[in-house]
């Protein structure tokens, strides 16, 4: 209910506050450029039509005295540009691709000729982003899909940019360190809203690859739209549906058949079965009829299931039979009684001097169970059993209002649950507990071409944890995040600067 009602309040803002001359890009691009012809003179007054080959949706505008156009807000996609002016030769170019957060410069030239007479300019080069200094790189749809990823995340990829790095050894974790910055000093977004977590800064939802359509990490001269972080901005785009009605399935498994057992495991072999399966879905929002979505209305769905069961094996140093007796004469140094200053004979405490609560703490801990080992040393091995489950669920839907106004909402969902054998914290490997449960997050964007002025808000809630008792161990139960946000923009027609 209260994400709902902030959102209803954005909503309604955003449509009655007066428009703005923001040219913020957080989750989609421009294209601009200059019309001439042969000559090299500008030509005003030029019709240009940016329309995408996945949707058909189209953005008009027209080029201003100086011959300037622009066409911001542009999602990430192949497009078709059109520009035509009378006296002259249409002229098509496409297809062009457009990325997150870039800026595409792309000059038209109109050679004289009957407007019915079309030049078509195919296998456009690569668009050069000339208007910002922004450092960077985008991870595209074809590297997230096909490259080898442990566990799906797509975040991993992330470490192919120059000056992006990790702590320690982890290529999964996403709390990258860019230019010696710290972890948490990342800006990370998904379609346009702020995608952490309110402890620690990290990434919050993470969409399978599946559903991602590029995402760019940003690690130096980023404009102030975003500020907050000096290390970077990871900007995350989820897909959309197009004309063309699509799906893909998928599974990916591992199990204890396929490989070699852990070299320290004693007994009983430990059990690996991984399963990670899903599908997508998208295309044209169509009622047979009543209303074709052709060009105007789409929709994407996504589902992932993960499910890890898996023998975790660890070693480590437990309190033998003789050691909880108070017989600790295999140590060189003398243990000084605390009462009397004076050393106890052998080593050996008296078991009147151990405490109570101390006895009752070591009967937590188990016995060793590997012989023969020395004073100290690793006498314990257990390979418990450790699950990791969740479900994540994707909707999303676009609508194209007119040339002027398009409207989306993807909502996204994950139910996580977690059971961690071994404690959470400490250098102690004997068993434990650990669960953790889902998070969601949502967003909604109104937009219309050219400079816009947008309306964010968001909810997050982050609920703690209970102890649970167990008979060994430590035990705490989390009940995982909760977020939610919006966006809401509104545009004006720009003015073209001077170039």
């Amino acid at each position: 209910m209260k994400s709902a009602t902030v959102f209803t309040i954005l909503a309604v803002a955003a449509i009655v506050l007066p428009s703005s001359t923001a040219t913020a890009q957080v989750s989609s691009g421009k294209v601009l450029g200059i019309v001439t012809d042969n000559s090299g003179g500008v030509l005003p007054g030029a019709s240009i039509v940016l329309r995408n080959l996945g949707t058909g949706v189209t953005r008009e505008t027209v080029s201003n005295d100086r011959g300037q156009y622009e066409v911001p807000g542009v999602q990430p996609g192949r497009y078709q540009i059109d520009a035509e002016v009378s006296g002259f030769r249409r002229v098509s170019h496409g297809p062009i691709v457009v990325q997150v957060g870039q800026e595409a410069r792309l000059d038209i030239v109109l050679q004289l000729g009957e407007v019915a007479e079309t030049i078509t300019v195919q296998g456009t080069g690569t668009v050069v982003q000339t208007t910002t200094a922004t450092i960077g790189k985008v991870v595209e749809e074809k590297q997230i899909v096909a490259l080898p990823l442990t566990d799906r995340n797509f975040a991993s990829l992330g470490l192919l940019t120059p000056g992006v790095t990790t702590r320690g050894q982890s290529t999964t974790d996403a709390s990258y360190v860019v230019h010696g910055q710290r972890q948490d000093a990342n800006n990370f977004q998904l379609d346009g809203v702020a995608n952490v977590t309110l402890g620690g800064n990290t990434v919050q939802a993470r969409p399978n690859v599946d559903a991602v359509q590029e995402f760019k990490i940003q690690t130096s001269n980023f404009s102030a739209e975003f500020g907050r972080n000096a290390g970077s901005v990871v900007q995350v785009v989820t897909k959309s549906g197009t004309n063309e009605l699509r799906g893909s399935t998928w599974e990916f498994v591992r199990n204890d058949k396929f490989q070699s057992p852990n070299f320290f495991t004693q007994g009983k072999l430990p059990p690996l079965r991984q399963n990670q399966y899903g599908g997508t879905v998208g295309g044209p929002v169509s009622v047979p009829g009543l209303y074709s979505g052709r060009n105007k209305s789409f929709f994407f769905g996504s589902f992932e299931g993960y499910r890890l069961t898996r023998g975790v094996t660890r070693q480590t140093v437990v309190a033998t039979a003789q050691e909880r007796a108070g017989n600790l004469s295999f140590l060189s140094k003398a243990i000084v009684d605390p009462l009397t200053g004076q050393p106890f004979a052998g080593n050996i405490i008296p078991s009147e001097r151990i405490s109570p609560a101390a006895q009752k703490l070591l009967e937590l801990m188990p016995l060793p169970n590997i012989a023969g080992t020395a004073a100290r040393q690793n006498n314990f091995v257990s390979s418990p059993t450790r699950n990791d489950n969740y479900d994540q669920y994707m909707a999303r839907f676009d609508h194209s209002i007119s040339t002027k106004w398009n409207l989306f909402y993807r909502h996204f969902f994950q139910d996580t649950d977690s059971f961690n054998p071994f404690q959470g914290a400490g250098p102690a490997n004997y068993l434990g507990r650990d669960r953790d449960r889902g998070n969601h997050a949502d967003n909604c964007e109104w937009r219309t071409p050219s400079r816009r002025q947008t309306e964010r808000g968001g909810n997050r809630q982050t609920f703690g944890s209970e102890p649970r008792p167990r008979t060994r161990g430590v035990a705490t139960a989390s009940r995982g995040r909760a977020t939610g946000s919006a966006t809401l923009s509104r545009l004006v027609r720009p003015q073209a600067q001077p170039t």
